[in-house]
């Protein structure tokens, strides 16, 4: 993965003002602006895949922020915004898989998307029963994983906006 040159153009309308980039690689399609408030959170142990994900979606504008352990991702404040996990599935210590049934179980709703060395169907399987949007084998294609990203953080958005939208009272009524 390699990050992508980009510049910024801005555009004036009526009374508006917005900026979007330019890609100078015409093989990425991304949103042209970035998700106001979106947040990539990435748990890898590998630092040169982290640095790499990291450039790559700074370089389109979007905030991400990057892990080396799960029990670095445990001890952070949650982002406030639409949000997705990129989670490799075999780690030190606690596996994604671990993870994401932990965040479950604590009702912690983030669309995940798995990253794994190699193709494994069960643990691929196992991983998407628990509710994740993708899983890419390493090395993936950068649109791959943008295109993933893109539906993770709609996902999260959309889920946000309908809890907003629901009365008070039935967000904390506890479910039987």
């Amino acid at each position: 993965m390699l990050s992508r040159d980009c510049d910024w153009n801005k555009t004036a309308g009526p009374n508006l003002q917005t900026e979007t980039k330019v890609l100078r690689d015409p093989l990425i399609r991304v949103a042209a602006t970035p998700e106001a408030n979106s947040t990539v959170l990435v748990i890898d142990d590998d630092p040169d895949l982290r640095a790499s994900v990291g450039r790559l979606l700074r370089s389109l504008g979007i905030d991400v922020q990057l892990f080396a352990s799960i029990a670095d991702f445990l001890g952070s404040d949650p982002p406030h915004g639409p949000t997705c996990l990129m989670l490799d599935v075999r780690l030190p210590g606690q596996s994604g898989l671990d993870l994401q049934r932990e965040l479950a179980s604590a009702n912690r709703e983030l669309p995940i998307i798995f990253i794994k060395g190699h193709g494994d169907i069960p643990i691929s399987v196992q991983a998407m029963k628990g509710g994740a949007i993708e899983f890419l084998t390493k090395p993936f294609r950068d649109q791959d994983l943008l295109d993933a990203i893109q539906l993770g953080l709609s996902r999260d958005r959309v889920r946000r906006e309908d809890e907003k939208a629901r009365p008070s009272s039935s967000r904390s009524a506890p479910s039987s």
